[in-house]
């Protein structure tokens, strides 16, 4: 964003001067009397570009009244021109290079962070400080987490603590919940740039680049899988470009990083976060903002919605969601499965991921068939199943096993939604033990096999309904007792109005 002696070593004229520039393809920098880069800009005629009022940029810097805007400019082959024109942006990160031509007016990207830091500050915190990600680059595979243009710049994690959002907002649907979520960062005026949402649908990722850093801004428990406050408890009081926020202490970030973590792409990034200690973000325009105006246009959108402004009864529709909203607004990562080693696939448009349950009436000892040899002699056969015999990966009979678990498939989507309750029954990884195998079939005769038990649920104000299979665990090994306990879990879950149909586990053609 500051001019260094590459920049203001160079030729250079006065904006009011334009006509002096050379008639030759380069380069040129727009850059003001403090050195901050307005803009950068490539020609392959310099003058005839800035000639009376063909720039598309002239309005918007004649708006800055009390700037005084010097061109730098250097001589570049046309050939080179797009190769170093996106080189210089990526390294000087002007103001003015992304921003709508439209607006005469345009406001610091800066500004527009510090406005929304203000606006969630009594319910955010800052997790920590990551270096640049290139090195790291092949081991995200998540394309938005590893864009060319944020490779180089260290990245800032605030994390939003749901359950203080809760508290200050109290939300009472889940349409008013997402509308404050996403509120701080919605573009309000002509800023030089905006958050960015990901993923584009229905983010929970907010990301902003601003004066040489990365700041990102989801919810904690997209990093640990739950929003557990017992690992966030202990602050330091600090700023980020001048706006009061709490940071994690060392302790804190320590404790978070020796949890369990089931993702791994969420330790490799979490191992490399280093404590944030002070305001690291410098600021080139310092404009005024109005941080208690901030913090009341949130709590005016909630009252709105407590007294029918918006929302439900504001419009005459439904209370309508999707499933990824509601993912979204219980703090639920869609894109957990993504990098890991579930077996993951398209059935349609419909993702799908596999899960391992131990069903109530597989008996791996029992064969599906009987043949009979030249001699008159009954074989017994029986289901092949592969899995870990003295040690090793063999595919052997299943009566050579204790254990074997039945793999099947579900919307990926849907088990996200209902995982935490139905893990005991269900679950996406499993290491194998001696004597323990998989099956994707497990025939009882030639033709017939048996297909596992199943919970339909249907959320009836979303119009959305999902079978889940499930199958018995140590502790209720039985159909029914696993039922009643599903029953349970799920009248806890706080989903929206539902309806539960359960199907016994059968044997199907």
């Amino acid at each position: 964003m500051i001019a260094d002696h590459e920049i203001t070593n160079l030729s250079k004229v006065s904006l009011e001067t334009k006509e002096l520039l050379p008639e030759y393809s380069g380069i040129y920098y727009v850059v003001d009397e403090k050195k901050i880069v307005w803009y950068i800009g490539k020609a392959r005629n310099i003058r005839k570009r800035w000639q009376g009022n063909a720039h598309h940029r002239i309005y918007q810097l004649k708006q800055q009244k009390y700037k005084a805007f010097c061109i730098y400019y250097e001589n570049i082959n046309s050939t080179k021109l797009d190769k170093e024109e996106k080189k210089q942006i990526k390294k000087y990160n002007p103001h003015l290079n992304n921003s709508p031509v439209k607006n005469k007016k345009v406001r610091p990207t800066e500004t527009l962070l510090r406005e929304t830091v203000a606006t969630i500050s009594d319910f955010a915190f800052i997790l920590g400080i990551e270096p640049p990600r290139r090195e790291i680059k092949d081991s995200i595979g998540i394309n938005w987490l590893i864009q060319e243009q944020f490779l180089d710049l260290p990245i800032i994690h605030i994390c939003l603590n749901l359950t203080l959002f809760k508290t200050k907002l109290t939300p009472q649907s889940i349409n008013q919940w997402e509308a404050l979520i996403k509120k701080p960062f919605s573009t309000r005026k002509a800023y030089a740039s905006k958050w960015d949402g990901f993923p584009r649908v229905y983010p929970f990722t907010f990301c902003l680049s601003v004066n040489g850093f990365i700041i990102e801004v989801n919810y904690f428990s997209t990093w640990v899988g739950n929003d557990n406050a017992d690992l966030y408890r202990a602050y330091n009081n600090t700023k980020i470009a001048q706006i009061p926020i709490k940071a994690l202490t060392l302790e804190s970030l320590n404790l978070i990083k020796s949890y369990n973590l089931k993702q791994q792409l969420n330790k490799i990034r979490l191992e490399r976060l280093q404590p944030y200690y002070s305001d690291l973000i410098p600021l080139f325009f310092d404009q005024l903002i109005d941080i208690e105006l901030s913090k009341e246009k949130l709590q005016q959108l909630s009252h709105d919605f407590k007294t029918g402004k918006k929302g439900l009864g504001s419009r005459s529709r439904k209370d309508f969601t999707s499933v990824d909203k509601l993912l979204l607004l219980r703090g639920i990562d869609i894109h957990k499965y993504d990098t890991s080693n579930v077996g993951s696939f398209k059935r349609g448009v419909q993702e799908r991921i596999k899960l391992y349950i131990k069903c109530f009436n597989l008996n791996p000892e029992i064969p599906y068939h009987y043949s009979k040899t030249i001699g008159g002699l009954k074989v017994a056969n029986y289901n092949s199943v592969l899995g870990i015999i003295n040690g090793k990966q063999v595919t052997s009979a299943s009566c050579k096993f204790n254990m074997v678990y039945l793999s099947v498939s579900v919307d990926k989507k849907a088990w996200l939604l209902i995982e935490n309750y139905l893990k005991d029954f269900a679950n996406t990884h499993i290491k194998l033990n001696d004597k323990e195998g998989i099956i994707d079939k497990f025939y009882v005769s030639p033709r017939k096999f048996i297909a596992p038990a199943k919970v339909y649920i249907k959320l009836e104000s979303m119009e959305y309904s999902i079978w889940i299979p499930f199958g018995m665990s140590e502790q209720y090994p039985t159909f029914n007792e696993a039922k009643q306990e599903i029953k349970k879990r799920l009248k806890e879950a706080n989903l929206p109005k539902y309806k539960l149909i359960f199907k016994k586990e059968n044997v199907t053609k």
